[in-house]
């Protein structure tokens, strides 16, 4: 079955220390009405990003996030909703292709509701000033596909 979904993610990562940053993250999405039902969920996660240089230009990047998802369903029998708590670990990459943009891959394992699902990031950071930028990107994995956006305050 082929369902569609409509929804937004937005994310941002704190600074604080050269390599350590705190990232908070908040996603909501609403689904096709699905064999009669109506579904919605929401994510809220916190965690920590480091990151080390490996060449000029580019470095590697880890983080775990600890987040609580909810979904509500509701239709003809009434309504009812179940929430879980999980964690994050993501992988990446990422590269300073000019002086004021940065490309950036990464491979993302979500652990929650008893289910493992593994995603692509490919995306691009474009500094606006050394304090703030903004990402866009596309992710995919395990039948969903989304396009992201966020942004980041270095407060250091």
């Amino acid at each position: 079955m082929d369902v569609d979904a409509t929804g937004f993610s937005l994310a941002g990562s704190f600074s604080v220390s050269p390599k350590i940053a705190i990232n908070v993250l908040y996603g909501s999405a609403d689904y096709d009405r699905v064999g009669g039902l109506d579904i919605d969920s929401s994510d809220l996660g916190f965690g920590i990003t480091a990151h080390t240089p490996i060449a000029t230009n580019t470095d590697v990047f880890a983080g775990f996030m600890l987040v609580k998802g909810e979904f509500e369903v509701s239709g003809s029998f009434g309504s009812g909703s179940e929430d879980d708590n999980g964690n994050a670990i993501a992988l990446g990459l990422r590269h300073m292709a000019t002086d004021s943009t940065e490309i950036e891959v990464g491979f993302t394992r979500l652990d929650i509701f008893d289910e493992t699902t593994n995603s692509f990031d490919i995306g691009a950071r474009f500094y606006a000033s050394d304090k703030f930028s903004i990402g866009i990107g596309y992710g995919t994995g395990d039948d969903v596909d989304a396009f992201l956006i966020d942004g980041r305050i270095d407060i250091k």
